[in-house]
């Protein structure tokens, strides 16, 4: 690979800085404390080290929404100039169903130290553009590779050596498109992005909660027509409403 493109993606690795925009996580696993995982190798010429395995991690996502950021617990790895990360849909036969997205090349990549008890482990953020749909109840896998420049090997590919996790235990190896179970701890990770959640229409004044100045908001809202004031989703603002906006209240958002 041109010098001049490693040297750019290896400034991308060491210079960003964590995800500013406000995100929620979609799926966690925690690290534990030290460092731990699996590592399989492969050369970008053909020449096979260890046997072609990539490492994957499962999740179920809690409602639908989009996914923008994997983030990466993992062991510090020298020559480290980019990652591929890919995220797909599986199915009842533990098979990739749908690739989903993929991207290769530099991620933001922060230090951290102490959180969840764990120590001697960088985070790297790698960025969706345009985000992934994730619908509520479906699986997916997230795998990660580490790209690596190597001064005697050239190139190469290895799986990601992952931080030691609690997890769920459901690790599994990528070979041409079947997973099959690993027996390690699970690998220490977070899917970052927005979640779709259904409109709160108690929430009159539109603050993120509910209070009761959402009354007043509703009174207002009613006597101006507005539809903010129509609860019961009839098309009509009527005293009927009144109740429909109690009922909501009491319902919670």
């Amino acid at each position: 690979m041109d010098t001049g493109v490693v040297s750019a993606l290896s400034a991308m690795l060491v210079a960003g800085s964590a995800v500013a925009q406000p995100m929620e996580v979609i799926a966690r696993q925690a690290p534990s404390p030290g460092v731990s995982g699996e590592v399989s190798q492969r050369i970008t010429g053909g020449q096979t080290i260890e046997p072609a395995r990539e490492l994957v991690e499962d999740f179920i996502a809690d409602a639908d929404g989009t996914l923008r950021v994997v983030r990466l617990f993992a062991e510090p790895t020298p020559n480290l100039y980019g990652l591929r990360v890919r995220v797909f849909a599986l199915d009842g036969s533990d098979a990739i169903a749908a690739p989903l997205g993929v991207v290769v090349g530099g991620a933001a990549r922060f230090e951290v130290s102490g959180a969840s008890g764990a120590a001697g482990f960088v985070v790297y953020d790698v960025a969706f553009p345009g985000g992934i749909a994730i619908e509520r109840g479906a699986r997916y896998g997230v795998e990660a590779v580490g790209l690596l420049k190597s001064p005697t090997l050239g190139d190469a590919s290895r799986a990601w050596r992952w931080s030691g996790a609690e997890g769920d235990g459901g690790v599994f190896i990528n070979e041409n498109g079947s997973l099959s179970a690993l027996d390690v701890p699970g690998v220490a990770f977070e899917v970052l992005g927005e979640v779709d959640r259904a409109e709160c229409l108690a929430d009159v004044n539109a603050d993120g909660r509910l209070t009761p100045n959402d009354f007043n908001a509703w009174v207002l809202a009613f006597n101006d027509q507005d539809p903010r004031a129509d609860q019961n989703g009839d098309g009509r603002i009527t005293p009927g409403d009144f109740n429909a906006w109690l009922l909501n209240y009491n319902a919670g958002c």
